[in-house]
């Protein structure tokens, strides 16, 4: 005689396998959208490398408020002065 098969075990079987099946999508989707960024910075990286190389590179002064100057930098002006 065939053993029967308890219906609520292959039931959860059946549940789990999707769970892993939406893991899985969803990490396969994650993955995919982590290689397409990598992809695009690379890009961006041999495009500036190849500028560099070729001499078009434009260089970026800074400019801007830099901040104070530290309190040992005035204190000492202020002496001598």
């Amino acid at each position: 005689m065939a053993k029967e098969a308890n219906i609520n075990e292959i039931v959860q079987t059946l549940q789990e396998a999707q769970q892993n099946k939406e893991l899985l999508e969803a990490l396969t989707t994650s993955l995919e959208r982590y290689v397409a960024g990598q992809k695009s910075g690379l890009a961006e990286l041999k495009n500036l490398v190849n500028q560099a190389r070729s001499g078009q590179l434009k260089i970026k002064k800074r400019g801007g408020y830099r901040g104070r100057r530290k309190k040992e930098d005035t204190a000492a002006n202020d002496q001598v002065q």
